[in-house]
């Protein structure tokens, strides 16, 4: 933290920028609104260097502006991005209706794929779930610990299902949910904040499927949403269903692989399983 005044002030200056308030909610990077000094109204992103840092940098060089956010400059030694400003950027989720986000993100999903670069420093799909299942076996052993071991024997079988499909891997966003899906006054509904990874195009649904399902809502209505967004998903993709859930599932079990050692007693992760068993019922080619 002692550094990120200089950091910030190397950024202004580098950009010769008009710095506004940071956005509401921080987390782990810091975000505000700027302007520069011919008045074009931007976004200033700066985080901690770090691989995600440098994935999400060349994945927005590679979409460049294809139903995502524009990259306008970068500085992976400042850990900083320039960002085209989203106006009024309202996110997907405060739409309220299941159905109809879920239709958005479909047609979403189907516009974004870019074929993967033959040159490229980005992870795969594969590489992600190979390291984070063998991570979680080699951690809590035979009996699985906080996560069964079926579920993870599950994953990996659908994930083998998934590969052998002979599609074409494409540049995946990686975290395609309700909160990084904005509505922009001139260009639609676009993505933010891509991880930048290689995989299945079919992949992409997973993150979306089992987001926004809390663990105060009712299980059957969870069952409900999953199934109406499998359904509208499965047509604006061409995809079979089981083979949207079996996306769903492997990118549900990845996730509570990477929070495992952290929260496993936690009501989400609690609540993450709980999704999964729901999900892994019907999932397969």
């Amino acid at each position: 933290m002692g550094r990120f005044p200089g950091i910030l002030e190397q950024c202004r200056a580098r950009w010769r920028l008009i710095l506004g308030a940071p956005v509401k909610d921080l987390s782990i990077n810091y975000v505000a609104f700027a302007a520069t000094e011919t008045g074009e109204q931007v976004v200033l992103k700066i985080g901690v260097p770090h691989r995600e840092l440098e994935t999400e940098i060349e994945a927005l060089q590679i979409y460049n502006g294809r139903r995502m956010v524009r990259c306008l400059d970068a500085d992976l030694g400042l850990g900083a991005m320039l960002l085209e400003r989203i106006t009024p950027g309202r996110m997907l989720k405060d739409l309220g209706d299941n159905r109809q986000e879920a239709e958005i993100a479909g047609r979403l999903m189907r516009a974004l794929p870019v074929p993967a670069p033959t040159e490229h420093h980005l992870p795969t799909f594969a590489q992600w779930t190979e390291k984070a299942f063998r991570r979680t076996r080699e951690t809590f052993g035979p009996e699985g610990g906080p996560l069964p071991v079926e579920f993870i024997d599950q994953a990996e079988q659908c994930f083998r299902d998934i590969q052998n499909s002979g599609r074409k891997p494409v540049l995946l966003h990686g975290d395609l949910h309700h909160e990084n899906i904005l509505y922009d006054e001139e260009r639609g509904w676009i993505a933010i904040d891509p991880k930048g990874v290689i995989g299945d195009p079919c992949l992409e649904v997973g993150r979306y499927l089992h987001n926004q399902l809390p663990e105060t809502m009712p299980l059957r209505e969870k069952e409900r949403r999953i199934d109406e967004r499998v359904e509208i998903l499965s047509s604006e993709l061409g995809e079979g269903e089981g083979r949207i859930r079996s996306c769903g599932f492997v990118d549900l079990i990845l996730a509570l692989c990477w929070s495992v050692e952290e929260i496993a007693e936690d009501e989400g992760f609690q609540n993450g399983l709980a999704v999964a068993r729901l999900m892994g019922r019907r999932a397969g080619p």
